[in-house]
């Protein structure tokens, strides 16, 4: 399993954003991990609460475990207080 934090610069946001991301890889060996690989993995998506921020999935749970488990690789991006809306519309409004 590999962790990556990113941050990039978002041209659509028009602001930088945050996200982390976890990614499977062959992970036999390593205690308490059981993983299978595949060559193109599902991708699942995880939103963050009102009160939170993209690391809450990783201090409040598994999800590197439980995505290693199943070949899984997990986005979990920052969203700000956008309530999950396209922030430029509303910049224009």
């Amino acid at each position: 399993m590999a962790l990556l934090h990113v941050a990039f610069h978002s041209v659509t946001l028009r602001m930088e954003m945050r996200m982390d991301v976890v990614l499977p890889e062959d992970a036999r060996g390593q205690i308490g991990m059981d993983s299978r690989r595949r060559a193109v993995c599902p991708t699942l998506y995880l939103l963050h609460g009102m009160s939170d921020d993209h690391t809450i999935w990783q201090r409040r749970t598994a999800i590197e475990r439980y995505a290693a488990g199943c070949g899984l690789a997990v986005v979990m991006p920052s969203t700000h207080l956008g309530w999950y809306t396209d922030m430029l519309s509303l910049i224009h409004i």
